[in-house]
Order: structure tokens, then sequence, then C-alpha cells
């Protein structure tokens, strides 16, 4: 389908499908509150909403539209989101269902880069700093090295998640704070950790319907779970996302010195773990539905965790 202004409306449920708003506001959204609610009992300056837009407005074009477009077409072209069985993964479908084309998102992904560098630049002149660039290369290194060759990050055990999607999350909770303040508080890179650190356990879900399409992916799109499932087998691969969880534990415990609000971290660490060492592997209904709750805990945790940094 040719993306035309004449079906806009095509356009835009198609554009959506994309950005995958859910994942979006979870992974983004979440790293973006966390970081507004970090810094706001200390901005002696009265609140704008203008600084939070402008962190969400990066979070969409750089992971909604940059980091989706590439890992779309990488994914098409190996060949794993063709046959996967997933629910809730396998891409955001626009290329299985023919809205747009492999040629259409790369240049929605030059777009997105242009608009980015663009508004970075704009609050590297209000804000008078250049510090704001280096958030800038982290989110884009994340949505490039994440899919694109030579790295392929996505593409290799552990990798994907450590060198990309988790430091981009930090970034993107310590960028705003930075944004708004000028300076990061300690609690901030503690949400950052944590928030970034449950992201990636609930990913490591996510990753459990394509295991098979991954393995005969060319190339072999070797996630951190369809490793263990070649190396070890399938008993072992609900372990990454409890470890995870089980990390999320331990940052709360260790953070809670700086504010007793990391007790929610704490909780979810453990709520999480049991979730993902209980899932049935081979069923994708129960991968599903644990997928789901690990995302509503994710929200949860950093909807109450900003309350408690406001409010206590």
């Amino acid at each position: 389908m040719a993306f035309s202004p004449l079906n806009w409306v095509n356009n835009a449920a198609a554009f959506g499908k994309l950005i995958r708003i859910v994942p979006l506001a979870a992974w983004g959204g979440g790293a973006v509150l966390l970081g507004t609610a970090a810094v706001l009992p200390q901005l002696r300056a009265p609140f704008s909403w203008t600084g939070p837009f402008a962190a969400l407005l990066a979070v969409l074009l750089l992971q909604g539209i940059a980091a989706h477009s590439l890992n779309d077409v990488a994914d098409w072209q190996s060949g794993t989101d063709r046959s996967t069985a997933g629910i809730l993964s396998g891409g955001s479908g626009v290329l299985k269902k023919n809205l747009f084309t492999a040629r259409q998102l790369l240049l929605f992904f030059r777009y997105s880069l242009f608009l980015s560098l663009a508004l970075t630049c704009y609050l590297c002149y209000q804000h008078h700093s250049l510090s704001l660039f280096l958030f800038l290369l982290i989110g884009l290194w994340a949505a490039v090295a994440y899919t694109c060759n030579p790295l392929r990050l996505a593409y290799r055990p552990l990798l994907g998640e450590w060198l990309a999607a988790w430091p981009a999350m930090v970034a993107c909770t310590a960028g705003t704070s930075f944004l708004l303040a000028g300076s990061i508080p300690v609690i901030s890179w503690w949400a950052g950790i944590i928030h970034a650190t449950i992201s990636v356990a609930w990913l490591m879900q996510h990753h459990l319907p394509d295991i098979a399409a991954d393995l005969t992916a060319r190339p072999v799109k070797n996630t951190t779970v369809a490793y263990l499932c070649a190396h070890l087998g399938w008993r072992y691969v609900t372990l990454p996302s409890g470890l995870y969880f089980f990390l999320v534990l331990v940052f709360g415990l260790a953070a809670l010195s700086w504010h007793r609000g990391f007790a929610l971290s704490m909780l979810t660490g453990l709520a999480g773990m049991l979730l993902a060492l209980a899932t049935d592997p081979r069923s994708i209904a129960d991968i599903t539905r644990k997928q789901m709750v690990m995302m509503l805990l994710s929200s949860l945790h950093f909807c109450l965790l900003s309350a408690s940094f406001i409010y206590y």
C-alpha cells in the first residue's frame, strides 16, 4: 500500500502499529516519567511541560520510529518475522501486512534521524549546553547497533540487551533529569538502572515465542534465550528473564539507602522473578499472559516510584 495523504486514516493506523505504542510507553515513556519525577522536588524555577514533552518526542523519534523501522526491516529480511508464531512478538507486522515497504521504513528512519538531530540542536541552544548530544548519540547507537551490520547486537546473546537496550533506557532517564535540572541526581541514575533492567527482563520473556523462528533465520538470530535453547535446551530459556528480575531486586536493595521508594523495585523484582520461572516455555499462550503481567508490573513500578519521588 502506497503511503499517500489520500489514505491518511489507514496510514495513521499503520504508523501506530509501527511505533508500537504499548512497549514505547512502557520503555521510553516510563524512563521520561522517572527522570522527571527524580528532579521535580528540587526544581527552583516553575515547572514547565516543555522539557518532558521534548524528551517524549525524542523517545518517539529514536525508539518508536528509528529503532522499530530498522528492526522490522532486518528481522523481515532474515526471515524470523515471517515465521514466528508469537502473539505480541514478531515485529510490528507492517511488512507482513503490506502496510509499508522496507524502502519506506528506511525513509522513516532517515526522517526521524534528521528530526531528532534538529530537536537536539534546538535544546542545546536553549540550554546553552552541548551535553545533550551525548544522550542523542546513545539513543542513536542503540537504534543502529541493535539491528544493523556489522554489529547487529540483537542477533548476539547478551550484547543486544547490555550494549544497546539497557544503556539507552538508563540514558533516557538520566537525560530527562539533565534536560530539566541541568544535573542528574543519584536517584535518577538508580531509577534508570532499575527501569532498564525491568525492561530487559520482560524483553527476554518477549523473545520466547520467537525462538524457533530465530534459530532458523539467516543469519541466525541468537538472542540470549535462543542461544540457551540451542545449547542447553528448552528448560533453561526462562532463566534470563528470572535472573534480570533478580537483578532488579538486588539493585532495589542497593538503592534503598538513597530513597525508600526503591522498596517497590524489590517487590517488582521478586514478583517478576516468580512469573518468569513459572512460565511454560512451550506454551505461547502462557508466555503471552505472563508477559502482559510483567508489562503491567513495569508500568505500576515506574508510576508508583515516580509518585514516591515527588511526595515522599
